[in-house]
């Protein structure tokens, strides 16, 4: 009886610590697999970084790239406003396919009594943290 509690508690333990690769915010998380999951014969699209240069960062044609919803959340708080503070931000939706093939997300951010700016937003990036700020901005390490 006791080696049968002693395997419950170990095979319970081990489901605790596994990490949950089907989850955006996981670093092991896999996007083409999800993708795959529902569309089958999908492939991400070749991305020419000479085409996406020619767009500001947070545009629909070059969105900021994230890891997970936690990975946009991160990187918006650590924008930096003209005046020095951090701008609020709520997330206005989804707004179909980035140019990397995967669901796209819109902020809207505002500093201070300055108009809303939409910032576009792909967080099927795993491990990538964006080090660039998007235009009008500055990014707090």
């Amino acid at each position: 009886m006791r080696s049968l509690l002693s395997i419950a508690l170990l095979l319970a333990s081990a489901g605790v610590l596994a990490q949950d690769i089907s989850d955006p915010n996981s670093p092991d998380f896999d996007p083409v697999a999800r993708m795959q999951r529902f569309f089958p014969d999908w492939q991400p699209p070749a991305v020419s970084q000479e085409e996406l240069s020619r767009h500001p960062l947070g545009s629909a044609e070059r969105p900021v790239r994230t890891q997970g919803p936690r990975g946009q959340h991160e990187y918006l708080t650590r924008l930096v406003c003209r005046n020095g503070k951090t701008p609020k931000f709520h997330r206005a939706g989804s707004v179909g396919e980035s140019p990397y093939g995967f669901p796209m997300d819109v902020y809207e951010v505002k500093c201070g009594w300055s108009s809303e700016q939409r910032v576009y937003m792909d967080l099927y990036h795993p491990r990538f943290i964006e080090q660039e700020p998007i235009p009008g901005f500055t990014l707090r390490d």
